[in-house]
């Protein structure tokens, strides 16, 4: 599973998002801002944009404007 960061509009597994002690959510690998508040699931990005199934992590993923 992959999750997409509204912030920097990277995606990554989420394996890699590190864990906050303590907590169920973590921060994102590229920019550190939280799971909780800027994550969308990476299957949601990818339909309404078109995507492929694997996101690069060194690219970025922007969002369509109607879309939220």
């Amino acid at each position: 599973m992959y999750l997409w960061c509204q912030r920097c509009e990277h995606a990554h597994p989420i394996e890699r998002w590190s864990r906050i002690p303590g907590s169920k959510y973590g921060t994102c690998p590229y920019c550190g801002c939280s799971e909780f508040r800027n994550t969308v699931d990476w299957a949601i990005i990818k339909s309404a944009n078109e995507y492929t199934e694997t996101p690069d992590p060194k690219l970025t993923y922007p969002m369509i404007p109607y879309m939220f």
